[in-house]
């Protein structure tokens, strides 16, 4: 009796209280989990979206020096394939003159051409900031420029930047260009680019952008800012570029003391941000080296205020605050804040989701908020989704979606692997299309694709390209599946039935119905990143290519009228590993194949 009593003596709050204050630490604890989320989320997708904004501007910056120097480049090749088929002589400096000066009539970024044939003698053609044009020639032997160029050109593969040349008040980027004919080295040839254009260029990004644009030469010379646009490189001396600490911007000399800034770096962009503070503010620095244009990297990037990327975090934080002071007030009060402030913040994270998986069909346009920062950040999503959603008309999804799980830096190396190979063209869409306007044939191919492409990419299959009214794809690859060849017949004959179904309606629209052929093969072929670093492709090569468009070609000797003819290689039916209905045609020699092909034509999917 007495432990009982001594139990009561104890604290033991009220009803009221217990409920009021367990009501209270909940209230607390998911406001305060609601500010955690949404300063993750928000400081997230602020990094996110700035980091965005950071790498268009340095793809604005690369693409402004890449269209600076890029005709220079097809100059040199122009005139060197023009000498190497023999329509010009390096001996002949009459007509090799007259060749030099119209090429460098048409380039105004190019100050200078010279070619040099084999025992170093040169014609030079010289183009001053008025546009004047000066020939002259001259021999070079024993003079270190062109004797160091010389066995280095012999030797070379194809053209070489070299380092930057100052001669006040320009500055040179020098191209060298090996000439050969038939494998005998018949000389080189040297262009050299005047750089102070990309000064105006920085000037103008860096009002676009509202930062300070600038190119480094290395890390400590300066070759384009928009300070040498106002100044006309005042600051070139000898031979040597400005340094960080000579053309007047601040902060730009300090972006090797600042600390770099986590979340922005991308290291395969060879990307790097810093923070710089000087006089109590603090400074944002971006910047990316370019590697292509000489032995000394080129550093590009630009600077702005702190403020633009911290602007969205303290709002955020002044958000917090006020909904912990309204907690005190009333929790009501702090309930409808917290829904207020979390859902759109769920609604970004789950957005953001979708954005990173490619579902952009999936994302709608985030609707306005009444807090301030919020809205900000909802239109900042909203101008990002619409840019988006115009690169995903350019970019093949399903591909780039299957790349991504083989992992963000796993590299798309070319190797040979066996593929299932399906082509399709329209017969007759040359006099079909005589008789449509340009609008028509181009809404005949987007509605016919959009049909036919989805038969590919519902079995797992890859468009490779669109050629004209053809459609090429594979399977395969990026994935490795290994019922490739099942897969490419069931497609085929989903072609078919949508095919034939939408020509039935355009039967009963009074329309002239569209008879396909379709060609797939089997065999090994080269699949990987094709092109070069400016233009990309994941595609296919190979004599296995070759010898499918052929046997879709074959179809047109083949056709018996129907909506939708489908022929496969034997090759194809040796890979089958559930059956088909089809019908042997025959052996048939396509162009390009010294053996036959085993023919079949594909009726049906039989059913076990």
């Amino acid at each position: 009796m007495r432990d009982a009593e001594s139990d009561r003596t104890g604290f033991r709050p009220t009803v009221n209280g217990l409920i009021t204050g367990s009501v209270a630490a909940l209230v607390l604890i998911s406001l305060v989990a609601v500010i955690a989320v949404q300063w993750t989320v928000s400081r997230r997708n602020t990094i996110e979206l700035m980091a965005g904004l950071s790498g268009l501007f340095l793809e604005y910056l690369e693409l402004a020096v890449h269209d600076h120097l890029q005709p220079a480049l097809e100059q040199a090749e122009s005139i060197t394939r023009k000498i190497e088929d023999g329509s010009y002589d390096v001996h002949d400096r009459e007509r090799l003159g007259d060749l030099l000066t119209g090429a460098l009539a048409a380039t105004p970024q190019v100050s200078t051409i010279r070619v040099w044939d084999e025992n170093l003698s040169y014609l030079a053609v010289v183009q001053d900031r008025e546009g004047t044009l000066t020939v002259t020639e001259g021999d070079d032997r024993g003079k270190p420029f062109a004797t160091n160029a010389a066995p280095q050109m012999r030797d070379a593969l194809g053209p070489a930047w070299s380092d930057l040349v100052a001669r006040p008040p320009q500055v040179f980027v020098n191209l060298r260009w090996p000439i050969r004919r038939q494998g005998e080295h018949l000389g080189f040839m040297a262009s050299g680019i005047t750089v102070d254009e990309l000064s105006r260029l920085t000037t103008e990004l860096s009002e676009y952008f509202d930062t300070t644009a600038f190119i480094l030469h290395g890390r400590e010379q300066v070759l384009a800012h928009p300070n040498l646009a106002i100044t006309n490189n005042e600051f070139v001396t000898g031979n040597a570029l400005p340094s960080l600490h000579q053309v007047g911007d601040v902060v730009l000399a300090e972006i090797w003391n600042g600390k770099p800034l986590g979340g922005f770096e991308d290291a395969a962009n060879n990307t790097r941000l810093v923070k710089v503070t000087l006089a109590g503010i603090d400074y944002v620095v971006i910047s990316r080296q370019l590697t292509v244009y000489g032995q000394q990297p080129w550093i590009i990037g630009g600077w702005f205020t702190h403020e633009r990327v911290s602007k969205e975090l303290a709002r955020v934080k002044v958000a917090g605050t006020i909904s912990i002071l309204l907690l005190l007030v009333s929790i009501i009060g702090a309930i409808l804040i917290s829904r207020l402030v979390s859902r759109p913040v769920k609604r970004v994270a789950e957005s953001a989701s979708l954005v990173g998986r490619l579902d952009l069909g999936k994302v709608g346009r985030l609707a306005p908020s009444r807090i301030k920062e919020l809205d900000e950040q909802a239109d900042a999503f909203n101008t990002m989704l619409a840019s988006l959603r115009l690169f995903e008309t350019y970019v093949p999804r399903s591909l780039v979606r299957r790349l991504m799980r083989k992992g963000e830096q796993q590299e798309v190396a070319s190797e040979a692997r066996r593929l299932a190979v399906l082509f399709t063209d329209i017969a007759g869409f040359t006099s079909m299309s005589e008789m449509m306007s340009a609008r028509e044939v181009a809404g005949l191919l987007n509605a016919h694709f959009a049909l036919i492409g989805r038969c590919v990419e519902a079995e797992g299959g890859t468009i490779d390209k669109f050629i004209g009214d053809a459609l090429m794809a594979f399977w395969g690859a990026p994935d490795k599946q290994p019922d490739v060849a099942n897969r490419a017949c069931r497609a085929a004959l989903a072609i078919r039935d949508v095919i034939t179904a939408d020509n039935d309606n355009r039967r009963e629209a009074g329309l002239e119905p569209i008879r396909v052929r379709v060609g797939i093969h089997l065999g090994e072929v080269v699949v990987g990143n094709i092109g070069w670093p400016g233009r990309i492709n994941y595609t296919i090569v190979g004599d296995t290519v070759n010898a499918c468009q052929r046997l879709e070609a074959l179809g047109k000797d083949l056709d018996a009228g129907d909506d939708v003819t489908v022929l496969i290689s034997g090759e194809v039916v040796s890979g089958l590993s559930t059956p088909f209905e089809l019908e042997p045609v025959g052996a048939y020699a396509v162009k390009g194949k010294t053996t036959e092909i085993e023919v079949f034509q594909l009726l049906a999917h039989r059913q076990k």
